[in-house]
């Protein structure tokens, strides 16, 4: 999977564990919330460059295949 730091995306940042410990539940869940949010992005991301590629490929055998 791609590190979405990478292309721009918003993410959030690591914790660590006794920072995470220290939490209470709301806080923990609200973590939890974006964690998923970066998961559906960056599937959404890796589903949109697979498309991407796809129609090129189309393309450039358009073109070649000719």
């Amino acid at each position: 999977m791609i590190d979405m730091s990478t292309v721009g995306l918003p993410t959030q940042k690591k914790y660590s564990d006794n920072t995470l410990k220290a939490w209470n539940k709301d806080e923990l869940i609200r973590y939890i919330r974006i964690l998923e949010r970066n998961y559906d992005v960056a599937i959404w991301f890796n589903e949109q460059q697979a498309r991407n590629f796809k129609q090129m490929l189309s393309y450039m055998r358009g073109i070649h295949g000719e």
